[in-house]
């Protein structure tokens, strides 16, 4: 019978304490309004929106892109047209999108104070997959114009934007990979979910109650 030394037992000791271990959660949303689009279409209108919206510190350029609101534009791109993301495989919104959404909703029902931990295990111990979440549509159900008024730093101007939209209906399915054993658990992602779909939304338009959803399938591994 072979021997184990101090040494060895050590090591097999550390290794023990750096097991990690995940959870993983299948998620089908389905929207209950409309569901509109928020990416500027066309490559000169979308450079003009991101300079709008000036710097950002600690986002890459697809999250400043996902941050653009109406609101914020300035008289160069006063009349815009927003829509989804497409590639080969149809439209598609991104994983950091719903992240966003869990941390908006997290933000609202103070979860992050009530538990803490669960703002560093959201924000660094959760991933959502694929990093393309298709619609399953190639393209989207209508087009709808909305007219206001925001405050730019030129002053009050009035804005046009023509965004596209998916009827309600529209299932939405993903995968969230999360850290087991932390803070943040499988229920209170739930209880996040079902905040977002009543209370908080998806995609653009949310001020007038667009991306609005119901949690069809919520299926822990």
């Amino acid at each position: 019978m072979s021997k184990t030394t101090i040494a060895e037992k050590t090591v097999e000791k550390a290794e023990k304490q750096f097991t990690i271990r995940y959870q993983e959660v299948d998620v089908v949303i389905e929207t209950t309004t409309r569901f509109y689009g928020g990416i500027p279409q066309g490559e000169d209108l979308l450079r003009a929106w991101i300079e709008a919206k000036g710097p950002i510190p600690e986002e890459t350029l697809e999250e400043k892109i996902d941050a653009i609101t109406p609101g914020e534009v300035e008289e160069q791109v006063e009349r815009s047209s927003t829509g989804f993301r497409t590639d080969e495989d149809g439209t598609y919104v991104r994983d950091f999108a719903v992240k966003q959404m869990l941390k908006e909703s997290a933000t609202a029902v103070g979860m992050f104070k009530a538990k803490i931990g669960t703002k560093t295990n959201l924000t660094i111990g959760l991933v959502v997959k694929p990093e393309r979440i298709h619609l399953l549509k190639s393209e989207p159900d209508g087009y709808e114009e909305f007219q206001g008024r925001v405050k730019t730093m030129r002053g009050l101007r009035s804005i046009l934007s023509r965004k596209a939209y998916f009827e309600p209906g529209l299932r939405i399915a993903f995968r969230i990979k999360m850290l087991a054993g932390g803070k943040l658990t499988t229920k209170d992602i739930r209880v996040l979910l079902d905040h977002a779909g009543e209370f908080v939304g998806f995609g653009s338009a949310r001020s007038r109650e667009a991306g609005k959803f119901k949690v069809v399938k919520f299926e822990a591994k």
